[in-house]
């Protein structure tokens, strides 16, 4: 699993908006305690799509915080910050 996290409330819901007509599966969640940004949103997403979805944010010019790995066991891996 891969979770984007945003500096703004509106830059997660236009990152949603922008894998949503994509068709990448994700959805908005509540920013985990153990995640430290400044919205209090995160966009959760496959992380077998994390290529597209960098292309996607560039090309989209939405800048996320923080790209976080989380493994089966709820290991959080920081694998890009801003």
């Amino acid at each position: 699993m891969l979770l984007l996290t945003f500096n703004h409330s509106h830059d997660a819901m236009h990152a949603e908006a922008v894998i949503d007509r994509h068709g990448i599966k994700g959805r908005l969640i509540p920013t985990p305690e153990r995640i430290s940004a400044q919205c209090g949103l995160t966009l959760k997403l496959p992380e077998a799509d994390i290529e597209t979805i960098q292309q996607l944010m560039q090309a989209e010019s939405i800048q996320p915080s923080g790209y976080y790995g989380v493994d089966n066991s709820g290991t959080y891996t920081t694998l890009s910050e801003s």
